[in-house]
């Protein structure tokens, strides 16, 4: 991610490795949303993995991207400006793991969906 940031270079954060990474963090601890340097670190991989590929594809990112980073706002933690911004005019709603992890499954489910080399029942679980 950090690599994206400093030389705009999307390869990296669009890698299959680092939704794997990503699912992989989340699982890791018993409730994301209550641990928040998980949560950011989350929800800022997809914020930047939107920001990376810059397409309609990346609104569902985002979104979720939002979903994770609301808890850590609400928490006084550090957000981007835009988030923060966004938050501002709109403030998020009470954090809930499982509608934002189910949006986060309906995502990366999609996106097995939507690779032509991968059937999602050959998937093996990340948990």
């Amino acid at each position: 991610m950090q690599r994206h940031l400093t030389t705009r270079d999307s390869e990296p954060v669009l890698a299959p490795e680092e939704t794997g990474e990503l699912v992989g963090l989340l699982c890791s601890v018993p409730n994301a949303l209550d641990d928040l340097p998980v949560t950011q670190a989350a929800g800022l991989l997809l914020l930047t993995q939107a920001s990376a590929a810059a397409n309609a594809d990346a609104v569902p990112q985002a979104t979720v991207a939002l979903e994770l980073l609301a808890p850590v706002y609400l928490c006084g933690y550090d957000v981007p400006d835009l988030v923060r911004e966004q938050f501002e005019r709109h403030p998020p709603a009470e954090p809930d793991t499982a509608s934002t992890l189910a949006s986060l499954g309906r995502l990366l489910y999609g996106g097995t969906l939507s690779s032509p080399d991968e059937k999602p029942w050959t998937r093996p679980s990340p948990c």
